[in-house]
């Protein structure tokens, strides 16, 4: 499976490589913010891409090593898209969504700026 994530509580999960499922993704999403115990999803961004690294640390300027951050690869882009409205739903913060059909990793941030 493929999931990155990173902070200073978690080292356990790194690159793995294999698509998610639905079910897949939210259990390891939510795993992260539990591990990581984030509760306040109104600090978190949430967006869709098929470069993540790029808009993780390019677009959003978010430090690898020193910030939360997830992202997991789904099985296509509808689960994607399914993943990210299932999390604006409780409360991340959506970033703006392309309509390209291959964006298939969910990718996840604690905001510290207005992005």
């Amino acid at each position: 499976m493929q999931i990155c994530i990173h902070s200073y509580l978690i080292e356990k999960y790194k690159f793995f490589m294999n698509k998610l499922k639905y079910v897949e993704i939210l259990k390891t999403i939510n795993a992260f913010f539990e591990t990581c115990r984030i509760s306040d999803f109104n600090n978190i961004c949430i967006g869709i891409s098929n470069n993540p690294r790029y808009s993780l640390f390019t677009l959003h300027n978010v430090h690898l090593e020193s910030d939360f951050w997830i992202y997991c690869m789904a099985e296509d882009s509808k689960t994607a898209i399914d993943v990210y409205k299932h999390y604006v739903s409780q409360g991340l913060v959506a970033l703006k969504l392309k309509a390209e059909s291959n964006q298939v990793y969910i990718y996840c941030f604690n905001k510290k700026l207005e992005y």
